[in-house]
Formats: structure tokens, C-alpha cells, sequence
């Protein structure tokens, strides 16, 4: 069982290697295993934790308290998972977008009018 917040974050405060270590043993695991439900794979969830330790180590002095610890870990593990989710996206090959074939060889442009496709609020959406 971990110490109360306040002495975990005195210790983190501290430099305390014991203190980083038991908290790393304690929620790492289930650090991954959250922020892979955000990322492509394991290895980058478990990029996406270690960048979330290396931000709570760097960030520890403006802890507040005004949520637990691990609740602020947590929040700093799902934007950094998000973030890193939201590149990947991007970056992945096969994700982009394709025309169906009978439009392929059409201008974007002439393809759609007003050269985007139709949608709530296009009054030629609705057909």
C-alpha cells in the first residue's frame, strides 16, 4: 500500500528514488494498459507513460492537491495518450480518405459542389 499524497509528493518534491520507484510499480501497468486504448500499439503506450512520468517529474512542484495524485498523473497519461493518439492518426499510411473510383479521376472541386461534400446544414445534403 502507497503513503498518503502528501508525503508521495513530498518525496517526488524531494528527488526520492524509493518514492518514483514504489509509484511506478503501483500504476504503471495500468498506465499502459489505458493509455493503449488512445495509441496504435504497446510500445507506444508505453512511450506515452514514460513521457507522462517525465512530465509528472518535471511538473511535481505545481502539483495544488486540488485532486488526488493520482488523478493528476492520470490527466497528464490521458492528454499526453490523446496527443500522441491524434499524430499517429495522421501519420498512419492507408488512413487517408479515398473518392470512389467512378469520381477518382474528378477535381475535389467538381466532385462535391462548393467543393466539399454535402452535410447537415447544405441545402444539397438532404437529397
Amino acid at each position: 500500500m502507497l503513503p498518503p499524497d502528501d508525503a508521495l509528493v513530498a518525496g517526488l518534491r524531494a528527488g526520492d528514488g524509493d518514492t518514483f520507484a514504489r509509484l511506478l510499480d503501483a500504476w504503471s501497468a495500468s498506465m499502459v494498459r489505458l493509455a493503449r486504448s488512445f495509441v496504435s500499439t504497446v510500445d507506444s503506450a508505453e512511450e506515452v507513460v514514460q513521457d507522462t512520468w517525465l512530465a509528472v517529474i518535471q511538473g511535481i512542484d505545481g502539483f495544488e492537491g486540488r485532486s488526488s495524485l493520482k488523478t493528476w498523473v492520470y490527466r497528464i497519461l490521458v492528454n499526453t495518450a490523446k496527443n500522441r493518439g491524434v499524430r499517429e492518426h495522421r501519420t498512419v499510411p492507408g488512413r487517408r480518405r479515398r473518392l470512389p473510383r467512378t469520381l477518382a479521376g474528378v477535381p475535389r472541386t467538381l466532385a462535391h459542389p462548393r467543393g466539399r461534400p454535402a452535410g447537415r446544414g447544405d441545402p444539397g445534403g438532404d437529397r
